[in-house]
């Protein structure tokens, strides 16, 4: 008969979970004698927890031991021989609906949280005394996972098979990181770590956040003048490069504010990468355009935020198209199509559209003027079917 000071029995260890975690960390923690007995378990997690304490498959065989824990499942006290059967409470048993199971066989309950205890004691009259879960953080926990990213297409030139190496020399290294990469591709299978987003025209935000916690990343054959890293470069953001010279010509310099990887991909000093992140001094490289662009102001802007009166046509019915502008709550977009001669108010960027700037080409109203941009009253007028 196997004897241990201490067991506790989880009749399936899943790859994720509170309970597992709990073990992990009582273990973590406590050199005392401890056991896991188990009927079916993730691998991972047992390759964790074998590390610290036994880990035991179940298969109702005699087991001696002083304290036994468990939780709703209690079937392994038919085989072990205890002094005291401890059941612990981990969920909450009202809220989440558990029938919790008053095994005549348990000595003792405990619950992880006051509001757990209260719970079970609505239930059963029964109040578990209180110990919270243990939890400790080593110095090595406490580094935060290497944070990466790119906006990409992933053709050959612009690195993808690269980056896939790269993925896998970290993984080798058994780095803690996750890589978002923005892109439409669909022809890479990418590594557990790299995740895939579609492209952004926001890229900046997502850049600012790698900022002291990774890279950039962008191992391209060959580049112009590449703006993301040009957008690294404004924002203090380290980068890893390919030996590209337009991303010399942009002030990148490896082992100062950038690392340079190998076009071959080969003796990269991860740890140098990992545990050595360059602080990069934000600059923005000044640009010539000045020079060429002919200098009359735009007034685009001020136009965009013009209204403009229209008059619908007899396109309007022809094609059935009810304009947002005429919706009415409660009304179906049919209701809502414009007799011709009905005047209504559009913005600038909508009077295109209205004008035949869509697609089909076709006009749905006449610019009757421009309205007063300071009001913000909308003018309408009754349908006329007469134009002026």
């Amino acid at each position: 008969m196997i004897g241990y000071a201490n067991i506790i029995y989880w009749r399936k260890v899943s790859k994720i979970g509170g309970v597992e975690t709990f073990i992990y960390e009582l273990a973590k923690k406590y050199d005392y004698d401890i056991a896991l007995y188990y009927e079916s378990a993730d691998t991972a997690q047992i390759k964790r927890l074998i590390k610290l304490i036994p880990c035991i498959p179940y298969i109702k065989q005699k087991i001696k031991c002083e304290n036994v824990f468990v939780c709703n499942d209690t079937e392994i006290l038919d085989t072990v021989e205890y002094k005291e059967a401890i059941q612990m409470i981990h969920g909450m048993y009202k809220t989440n609906k558990i029938e919790p199971n008053l095994d005549p066989r348990i000595t003792k309950r405990i619950a992880v949280s006051q509001i757990a205890a209260d719970e079970y004691y609505e239930l059963t009259g029964i109040m578990p005394e209180v110990f919270t879960n243990p939890l400790t953080i080593t110095e090595e926990e406490k580094k935060p996972a290497l944070l990466l990213i790119s906006g990409t297409r992933l053709s050959s030139e612009k690195g993808g098979n690269r980056m896939l190496t790269f993925s896998r020399l970290l993984d080798e290294n058994k780095v803690n990181y996750i890589w978002l990469i923005f892109t439409d591709d669909t022809t890479y299978s990418f590594t557990n770590h790299m995740i895939k987003l579609d492209p952004t025209l926001d890229i900046r935000s997502y850049l600012a956040c790698v900022k002291g916690k990774g890279y950039c990343v962008q191992l391209s054959d060959g580049e112009g003048d590449p703006l993301i890293t040009k957008e690294c470069k404004g924002l203090g953001v380290p980068v890893l490069i390919t030996p590209v010279p337009s991303f010399f010509e942009q002030g990148w310099e490896d082992g100062k504010n950038c690392y340079v990887l190998p076009f071959d991909m080969k003796n990269i000093n991860i740890d140098r990468i990992v545990n050595n992140i360059p602080i990069v001094e934000p600059t923005i490289i000044e640009d010539k355009w000045d020079k060429l662009l002919v200098h009359r102001k735009t007034k685009y802007k001020e136009e965009m935020n013009m209204k403009f009166k229209v008059r619908a046509l007899a396109t309007c019915k022809e094609y059935s198209l009810a304009p947002t502008e005429c919706m009415v709550d409660g009304k179906t977009a049919t209701e809502c199509i414009p007799e011709e001669g009905y005047e209504f108010e559009v913005e600038r960027d909508r009077l295109d559209v209205l004008l035949g700037n869509n697609s089909w080409g076709v006009a749905f109203v006449e610019k009757v003027e421009e309205v007063n941009n300071e009001s913000t009253t909308e003018t309408k007028r009754k349908p006329n079917n007469k134009r002026k």
